[in-house]
This record gives structure tokens, sequence and C-alpha cells, in this order.
């Protein structure tokens, strides 16, 4: 009962400051009003006599009777309000006047500056009327009359202090009488919500006391205490996804810092041997072809979220023209075909027999493609299949590409084209990029008037991404329309770096098929070269069979530095001879040489036998690690990235360091425990065996227990650092790591083996 009155209090008090605060605004309000009105009136009232006293002394003021203007002046003593007035000629001297006996002084004797109409200052209110004889201003007549408005304002207060407090009254009385059917129905609830939170019991009800709107209000609550439960769910799932944006946009940041941090370890590589005039003049040169591949590297990534922002804030323009659909389709593949060659994929085209129109800025819409068809290459394992499709249907063109790779989980599939979404995020798979591709090839559908969409039967099934674009009629100058895809082409080719130098590799190639009736697919050197067959042809064209050259021999880890890749009979070997032929066409992909990617474990794990050979058994290893040997260090070096490990392995074989380097965890493991080897160099995102848990391996065998590792990657963060130290690493360096820093590192570990000392800690 305590509680019930004073919820009544509350709501009295609530209810009477209401009505008051009410009332007093309107009270407010309304002298407002009145005061203004009063204000008005007044103005009104003395402009009409300042009129009138004009009209009266216009004929004095002509003929200068000065004591006809005084005449009239005098008779405003029959308005008491009005303290004085004067009239004055053109000039400004004072013609005549009038003061009363409450005048507080005496017009002035000239007229200052003052613009017609009224002037309050305080109570006073001056009036300023021009005396005009037609168009000529013979005078001015000035009024000032007392504004009696303090009166005025405690005549009104008084009014409605006694209405308001009358109302007040009013409203206290009808409250006290209707307030019962109020706080009953309240009381239940608020008891009925204690007992919820004490018992925790969501089947309370409140029981319903009118059919008003309190009883609503009780239905309402047994509604929310019915529905509670599965709100909790909702606001916990809101959470979920917050917390999962919010690490979303944690992990690109961080992704983002490892990919600029991966091109910028080359370059740094390259400057050092540059720098050195004891590097050798092909040396130099692959130094310099490494330091553009990763600068092209870096504007790609730098385009991509240009590209993103670009489109996030609607300041993309896009220049469209028609184009045959299947002309962006043929440069989208000549820009791939080194990714598909160097993975061993290979690469079904069909395209139809007829031209596809469609209105597109042919850059941007190959820029599409290029990102559907290089992701279908890095997420298939190598030797995989990837299919490129095209038909026209109900007045839509439709493009698919799909793969057997390693899928999209179902419960990915309805927000992988969101940004910073990634199918496989793992760092076994290498660099996967920032997320951002998918998202600019929807936004960029989008602005085509297309749609794109995935599906995928789950992890290992493939996928297939489906573009549609709206058709337009042929153009009347098509061959135009060709060459400004031409154009285009060169600028697709210039924007995604891939095809600028890469190794060259065996090719499973590309099987063409002339149209929806083509049967099978056959493999054929050049994928343009099929592509174009199967589009322009009118018959299926011969698929041509081109062999695939035979593996390079193997290399030892000593000749490491001096082996040259095997070359391609389509094209010339890309400069870069820090690893073994054998496990640069085994292990290194398109992206790698780029800064992206290597090859998964599948064609990476035989490439190490080939190129570092067992030595005898693990006691002799062990013997061997033991003791630096003389001319060097023995250093391991696995990453990825081609360009990062053939540019370091070239300064410190410059420096009389014996380099080994291999792409993969796997095949770091078999050389770690297989090879003497005084230091490890060892990236942490890897295919096949990512570099934590290739640390754990090394250090739980017989022979590599005590090997100095240093884990060099572009993940910087604490977190990053204690996992290399508990996964076993020595050392945790970011790239990109200074030369002259990791050069003093193994001087300084150097002059330890000499002396018999222990590796240094983690740090």
């Amino acid at each position: 009962m305590k509680r019930r009155g004073s919820l009544r209090r509350k709501i009295t008090v609530v209810v009477m400051t209401t009505t008051a605060v009410a009332l007093l605004v309107s009270a407010a309000s309304l002298l407002l009003y009145e005061l203004r009105s009063y204000r008005d009136a007044w103005v009104n009232d003395l402009t009409t006599q300042a009129e009138l006293v004009a009209n009266s002394v216009g004929a004095a003021l002509t003929f200068n009777d000065a004591a006809a203007a005084s005449e009239n002046l005098a008779l405003l003593r029959l308005r008491p309000q009005i303290e004085s007035a004067a009239v004055y000629r053109a000039s400004g001297e004072r013609f005549a006047s009038y003061a009363s006996a409450e005048a507080h002084a005496a017009p002035p004797p000239t007229l200052a500056s003052k613009p017609t109409g009224s002037d309050f200052e305080g109570d006073r209110l001056t009036l300023v009327q021009p005396v005009m004889h037609g168009s000529e201003r013979l005078g001015t007549v000035v009024l000032v009359a007392h504004h009696d408005v303090g009166g005025r304002i405690v005549d009104y207060l008084a009014i409605l202090a006694a209405v308001t407090l009358a109302s007040m009254a009013l409203a206290a009385l009808i409250f006290s009488r209707l307030q019962h059917g109020v706080t009953e129905p309240i009381l239940a609830v608020a008891q009925t919500a204690r007992d919820v939170v004490q018992r925790r019991d969501f089947d309370l009800k409140v029981p319903r006391q009118s059919d008003d709107e309190m009883g609503v209000l009780v239905d309402a609550f047994n509604d929310m205490l019915a529905s509670l439960s599965t709100e909790i769910g909702q606001r916990r799932r809101a959470e979920d996804a917050l917390r999962l944006a919010d690490r979303r946009k944690d992990e690109f940041l961080a992704m983002l810092a490892h990919e600029l941090r991966n091109p910028l370890a080359p370059l740094l590589n390259g400057l050092e041997l540059l720098r050195d005039p004891r590097t050798e003049p092909d040396v130099q040169e692959r130094a310099r072809n490494i330091m553009g591949r990763q600068l092209q590297q870096m504007v790609r990534l730098i385009e991509d979220l240009l590209d993103v922002s670009r489109i996030t804030t609607d300041r993309l323009e896009l220049r469209r023209d028609p184009h045959d659909l299947r002309d962006v389709l043929r440069d989208a593949i000549e820009v791939v075909d080194p990714v598909m060659r160097e993975r061993g994929h290979t690469l079904v085209t069909q395209l139809p027999e007829q031209p596809v129109w469609v209105e597109a800025d042919a850059t941007r819409l190959a820029q599409v493609f290029v990102n559907l068809l290089n992701n279908a290459a890095k997420y298939t394992d190598p030797n995989g299949r990837v299919v490129l499709a095209a038909r026209a249907d109900d007045g839509r063109a439709v493009v698919s590409v799909s793969d057997n790779g390693v899928g999209i989980d179902p419960a990915l599939q309805g927000g992988i084209f969101e940004m910073f979404v990634q199918a496989d995020p793992s760092i076994e798979r290498g660099r996967a990029g920032l997320g951002v591709g998918l998202t600019l090839a929807r936004k960029l559908v989008e602005l085509h008037g297309g749609t794109i969409g995935v599906k995928s039967a789950g992890i290992g099934q493939g996928s297939e991404f489906t573009i549609t674009l709206p058709l337009i009629a042929a153009p009347a100058q098509a061959p135009a329309v060709a060459r400004r895809l031409s154009d285009a082409h060169r600028r697709v080719a210039q924007r995604t770096p891939l095809a600028a130098a890469l190794p060259s590799v065996p090719s499973r190639g590309v099987a063409g098929a002339a149209g929806p009736g083509a049967a099978g697919a056959a493999t054929a050197p050049a994928p343009t070269q099929a592509a174009h067959a199967a589009g322009d042809a009118t018959k299926p064209a011969a698929p041509a069979t081109a062999a695939p050259p035979p593996p390079s021999a193997p290399t030892s880890a000593a000749n490491t530095r001096n082996a040259t890749p095997a070359a391609s009979p389509q094209r010339e070997p890309m400069p870069i001879a820090a690893a073994p032929a054998a496990l640069i066409a085994a292990s290194s992909d398109a992206r790698a040489a780029a800064g992206g990617p290597a090859p998964g474990p599948t064609a990476t794990r035989a490439a190490p036998r080939s190129a570092v050979a067992s030595s005898g058994s693990a006691a002799r290893a062990a013997a061997e690690r033991r003791r630096a040997p003389a001319g060097g260090l023995r250093v391991l070096i696995a990453d990825d990235n081609l360009d990062l490990a053939t540019s370091l392995g070239d300064v410190l074989g410059s420096l009389g360091h014996k380099v080994s380097i291999v792409h993969d965890g796997h095949a770091a493991l078999e050389a770690a425990t297989s090879q003497p080897f005084d230091v490890a160099l060892f990236d942490i995102g890897m295919p096949g065996l990512n570099g934590y848990e290739l640390a754990r391996r090394v250090r739980a065998s017989e022979t590599a227990r005590d090997l100095l590792m240093v884990a060099v990657t572009g993940f910087g963060q604490q977190a990053d650092r204690e996992r290399t130290a508990d996964a076993g690493f020595n050392r945790h360096m970011v790239k990109p790591v200074a030369p002259r820093e990791l050069i003093e590192f193994l001087d300084a570990h150097a002059r330890r083996l000499e002396g018999g000392e222990a590796p240094p800690g983690g740090g």
C-alpha cells in the first residue's frame, strides 16, 4: 500500500505540474500576444494623431505662421498620454512646439536625423511623421507619448493568476476521482514485473481489469512476456553480428597491413642489391624486375581500395558504349591466361556464335570477369577445371564462372559479396587478398544494370558465379566499337599486373566450345586463341593439344642461387633465378610472382624432394648443424611470395651465405628436418602448412629442434608476436625487414655459433 500511495502521489504531482506548466505557457503566450496587440494599437493611434497634426500645420509651414502651428499643437493637451510635440522645418529647425506638465524635457531646437516611424525607448514612444505638400516635404512632426505598459502587465497578470489557480483546483478535483482507474493496472503490472525478475518465470500474467487503454497496456505487457525470450535471442544475434563486423574490420586492417608490407620487403631487398656495387648485372636486372612487379602489386591493392571508395561514395563514372560481350570475355581470358597456366588449370570457354551486345564500360566489365576468374584459379587446387560460359536468354546476357575448387560454405553464401568477407580466410591458403574483390564486382555489375549471384553445394564442391546484364540492339558501327574495346583491354592489362612478368611453366591449356552444342573439351596451347575460335567460327574449331614440357632436373640446395627456371615454348622465361627450376615450376603461381599466394600443397609438396636432397642420417645432420660452416651460414627461406624469397636470397647469397628457398610449409618442414641449416626464415601465411604449425613440428623433430627460427611476416600486432613465440620461433620480424637489420642479426648468430653459444630466445 505504501508503494501504491507513492505512485498515486507521483502521478498527481506529474499531472498537476504538467497542467500548471501548460497553463503558465498559455498565460505567457496570451500575455505576450496582448502586449504586442496593445503596442501595435498604441502606435497606430499615435500615427493617426501625427497625421492629423501634419495636415493642420502644413499651411502654417507654407506661410511661416508659427503661432498657428503652436495653437494646433496646444490642442494635444486633450491627450494626456502625449507629453510633448514639435514641428520642424525641412531644414531641421524647430518651428513650433508643445510640452505638457509631465514632460521630462522640451523638444530639442533642432531635429536630429531620425527615420520616419515609431521608436520605443523604455516607457516612451517617439513617432516621426513628415509634413508633405504633394511631393515636397515641408517639415516634420515629432510626438513623444508615455507608454504605460507596466500597469497593463500587472492587470493581465492578476487576471491570469486567478484563472490559473481556478484551473489547477478543478484539475486536482477531477484527477482525484479518476486516478484509481489509471494506477491500479499499473501497480499490477509493476508487481508482476517484480515477480518475473525474482522468479525468472515468463509465464506470469497480469489480470485484465478494463477494456480501455489500460487494458491494452496489460495485454501488451503480457505479450511482451511471451515474446521476451525471442527478443533476447534476436538481441544476441544482433550483438553477434556487430562483433562479427568489428572482427572483420580488424581482420581487414590486419590483412591490409600484411598485403601492403609484402611488396615492400622485395622492394627493400632490391634496393639493397642495387646499392651494392658488387652485385652482378644479371642479379641487378632481376632485382629491377622484382621491384617493378611489386610496385604494380601495391598499385593494384591501392586501386582496389580506391575503386571500392569511389563506388560506395557514388563517385565512379562509367564510360558505357555498345560492346560485344564475347570480346570483353576474351580480353579477360587473355589477362588471366598466366594465372591459369601457372596453376595448371584447364579453362573451358563456352561462348555463343552470334554477337552478344551490351552497353558497358569495357574496362570495368572486364575487371569483373578477371576478378571472378582469378578467384576461381586461386581457390581451386592445381590442375583444376574452370568453366567460363556465356549465353543470351530472354533479353539478358548470362555469364557464369564455375570451378571444382574449395567451394563456399552455405552459411557464407548470403554475405559473400559484403565488404571484407573471404570464403577461406585461413592463413594456410597464403595471401587471400583484402576481401573487397567480390564487393567491387557486385557494385560494378549493379552499375551496369545487372545482377550477380553465387551458388555452391558446400565445402569442396566447387562454386559458380552468375552475372546477368541487359542486352541491347546491335550497333551500326561495330568496327569502331571493337577498336575501343582493344583500348579497354590495354587498360585492363595495366590495372591487372598478373600478366606483366610471370615465370613460364607448363600449362594444361584451355578448351574452347563453339556454342552450346560443342562436344567435349580439349586442351589448347593458347586460351585466347581457343576462346576466339569458340566464339567466332561458324563450326567448332579443331582443338589443338600442346604437350607439356618435360620437368626440370632436380637442383640441390647448394646450387639454389644459380638455378634457372625452365622456359615455356609460348613465353620467354621471367628473369628470376634464386630458386631451383623444378621448385619454381612446381610451387610458384601467378599471384606469388605479383605478390600473391603460391600454389596449394598439391603442387608444392613434392618440390623440395628435388630441390633439397637428403644429406644422411638424422644424427649426422644434427651434428653438422651445431657447427658454423666456413664461408657463411646455411639459411633456409620459406615464403610463398616468390619475389620476396628470391630477392632475399640474392641479398644473403651476395654476402656469402648458402641459401635454400622453398615456397610452402610442407617443403620447409622436409628441408628443415633433412638438411643441416643454421637459420630458418619462415613466413607465417603459407599454403599447405602455416608458419605456426611448421615451427611446432620443427621443434618437435629430433634433427632440427635447436634450429634458429625467425618469423618474417606481415602480421605485426602484439598478439601475432605472442603466437610466434608460443610456436617456438626465436625472433619475430615484421615485413618489410630492413636488409641491414637481418644481416646484423645473422652476423651476430654466426659469432654465437663460433663461440658455441645457444640461439637467442624469442623476441
